[in-house]
């Protein structure tokens, strides 16, 4: 795209765009991981097991973009998104130590949230038609995002569940676990770009 100087307005805005996003995943990421070690071996685990890996995939993807764009990347926004990720850390969860049911709760609005951000920066750069991207497929990134949202929807809606209601099992007979459960959660791989 050119030095910073001789950069038209829209070519500016669409590396800042890309480099806003580029934090986003990384504290993105950062969560999903950090949610991960402390769910492993739930249903909820099984499910951010597949989603980690599917934001890693597409934070390769976003990269491969800014590449394609030649966006350089912007150490002070990943810096500023790993002390947001750090500080949202110790924020308070109800319980003076440890891992509390509202940890799991905001930790998961605040993946849908981040997800619904992807596949708005999705949808915003196949809208835009860069000649530099024509290699993307963004069509398969935007169902990798809502397969990605879809997957952890009904773990919000138990995670609300565990964290405001002191009995939670629903009377039905079936565990909250069963109620969750992920069986074999998969989310499609999408193909790499052709572009290099």
């Amino acid at each position: 795209m050119g030095t910073e100087a001789d950069k038209r307005p829209a070519d500016r805005y669409l590396a800042i765009y890309v480099n806003d996003h580029r934090a986003g995943a990384a504290a993105g990421l950062a969560l999903a991981k950090r949610a991960l070690k402390e769910n492993v071996g739930t249903a909820f685990g099984d499910a951010l097991s597949v989603v980690v890996a599917a934001i890693e995939q597409d934070k390769a993807q976003l990269e491969r973009v800014a590449q394609a764009l030649g966006v350089r990347s912007d150490p002070m926004k990943l810096g500023l998104a790993r002390v947001g990720e750090l500080v949202a850390r110790v924020k308070p969860n109800g319980q003076i130590r440890g891992y509390s049911p509202l940890s799991r709760l905001i930790e998961i609005e605040s993946l849908l949230a981040g997800i619904d951000a992807k596949r708005s920066l999705w949808l915003s750069l196949q809208t835009a038609n860069r000649p530099e991207l024509r290699a993307m497929d963004f069509d398969a990134l935007i169902r990798r995002a809502t397969e990605q949202r879809e997957l952890l929807e009904p773990h919000h809606r138990m995670a609300a569940k565990l964290a405001f209601i002191d009995e939670p099992s629903d009377g039905s007979g079936e565990s909250d676990e069963a109620v969750v459960s992920t069986g074999t959660a998969q989310i499609a791989q999408t193909p790499q770009s052709t572009q290099t």
